[in-house]
């Protein structure tokens, strides 16, 4: 399966859990999405070249826009969707310990995502 229809499944099932009421449902479809993610995430950990940043010359917007893809899918899901692949955790890490970014996150209205 190409990134892209990877993509597009990640957001079809991701928004369809965020918007399902019941709680079966609910759970049948993390079921779901749980492979979709990993297999996404995989991917992009072959990818990311740094030990804390995407690029070895350092902060870049991928691990910004890394880190608020994978803080949100993680809230929604209540599981911390990184934790099986080190870089990836690491850059995740990395970025929400930047001064810059724990200020705002610490301080922004609360949001489902």
């Amino acid at each position: 399966q190409s990134t892209w229809a990877i993509r597009v499944d990640i957001w079809t099932v991701g928004r369809n859990i965020f918007r399902e009421k019941d709680a079966a449902k609910k759970a049948e479809l993390e079921k779901e999405f749980m492979p979709l993610m990993e297999g996404f995430l995989g991917r992009l950990e072959k990818v990311y070249k740094g030990s804390k940043t995407a690029a070895e010359s350092g902060l870049t917007w991928a691990d910004l826009c890394l880190y608020n893809f994978v803080t949100d899918v993680s809230k929604m899901l209540g599981v911390e969707v990184s934790k099986n692949f080190t870089k990836l955790h690491a850059i995740c890490d990395h970025v929400g310990n930047l001064p810059a970014i724990k200020k705002y996150v610490g301080a922004r209205k609360q949001t489902p995502f």
